[in-house]
């Protein structure tokens, strides 16, 4: 019978001209794109944040995410993305799965995703802005 491995979070910040700088903490990754209102920005002075930080955001997602039962028996692993908007007042919105992995696990991931509080907004010039956050989760299952 397999076992779970883990759940891994991957994010990079990915700035308007398309430059990636990686964010790497305890093997999580993560993924920040500017929202379609924001996307000629010239450059973000601070991305958005979960509230409480990079550890708390793990630990939310850790909380309110398990491997599905059917998932682990049908032997599915791979990722999902998902993506939601970080309006100027901190509120996530349009948050939806980007890219599926399986019904069960998409559901999981929703499931989370709506339950997800609000963050600190990105800020240019000192103003908070709408921001699209993507990041895909990893499902990865051990023989």
């Amino acid at each position: 019978m397999k076992r779970i491995l883990t759940i891994l979070i991957f994010v990079n910040y990915l700035t308007s001209y398309g430059q990636i700088d990686t964010l790497k903490f305890k093997g999580f990754d993560f993924v920040f794109t500017p929202s379609d209102t924001t996307l000629n920005c010239v450059g973000i002075d601070k991305f958005p944040e979960y509230k409480g930080g990079f550890e708390e955001l793990v630990k939310f997602i850790g909380k309110n995410i398990k491997y599905p039962e059917k998932a682990i028996n049908d032997g599915i692993q791979g990722r999902v993305f998902l993506t939601f908007i970080v309006k100027s007042t901190g509120q996530v919105v349009d948050r939806e799965i980007k890219k599926g992995l399986s019904l069960e696990i998409d559901l999981e991931c929703k499931q989370m995703l709506n339950k997800m509080p609000d963050w600190n907004p990105a800020i240019i010039d000192n103003k908070p802005i709408d921001y699209r956050v993507t990041f895909p989760i990893t499902f990865k299952l051990r023989d």
